[in-house]
């Protein structure tokens, strides 16, 4: 099963005529599960890498929202709607970002230790600023602050180790590779690519010129 195939699963039951303390329940089941997704993908040693995966998994949990509450988006249209509520709570997203990757580069091994328990929140904190976004026709920027600060308080204090240990045993792999596909950063099949180019030139000849390997190299690139 799929990130994707795991968010459907948890929406299956948003219907149009769903009652709406119904459509808020299903909401903060997805909430949460992509609170916990968030704080997995910080356990990843490499810094910055939480600051290009958190983002896919933020997006997917404001589509679902968005879907349950009767409002139709793509991954990409999603994409944009995080960062219009980013900008109600961006210092505590720059601050998520910047922590991460801070203590990955002066605690190598407990980057994520520290940093997870802060994705979790921050992304708890914008599931539920979603909500409110697709559920309240009429909201303002204070409203949609103050239930972010309310909501991120709420996060720090119901986050578990356990539960993200337990979420990495069941769906860390998919929640990455979903992360991963969308996050835009550079893909490992160029250089897989390039080094059966170089196997290949190692078995052939010395006669090809040392110019004529570059240029074939680059082709493959």
């Amino acid at each position: 099963m799929s990130w994707m195939d795991s968010l459907n699963a948890a929406t299956r039951g948003a219907k149009k005529d769903l009652p709406p303390k119904e459509r808020d329940r299903i909401c903060s089941d997805v909430v949460m599960m992509c609170s916990l997704g968030s704080a997995a993908v910080t356990y990843a040693p490499i810094p910055l890498t939480d600051f290009i995966l958190v983002t896919p998994i933020q997006a997917s949990m404001v589509m679902a929202v968005g879907r349950v509450y009767g409002r139709e988006l793509n991954l990409e249209e999603s994409k944009h709607i995080l960062i219009e509520l980013a900008s109600v709570c961006g210092l505590s997203l720059l601050a998520q970002k910047g922590f991460a990757t801070l203590t990955k580069l002066l605690l190598p091994g407990l980057g994520g230790v520290l940093a997870g328990p802060y994705a979790f929140a921050v992304t708890y904190g914008m599931g539920r600023v979603a909500m409110r976004y697709f559920r309240d026709k009429e909201h303002s920027r204070e409203t949609l602050k103050k239930a972010f600060n309310d909501a991120l308080r709420e996060g720090r204090r119901i986050f578990s180790r356990e539960k993200v240990e337990d979420f990495r045993e069941k769906k860390g792999r998919e929640v990455s590779d979903f992360a991963k596909r969308n996050s835009g950063e550079p893909r490992s099949a160029p250089s897989g690519r390039k080094k059966p180019g170089r196997r290949s030139g190692s078995r052939r000849s010395a006669a090809p010129s040392r110019a004529a390997r570059a240029r074939g190299a680059r082709a493959l690139l």
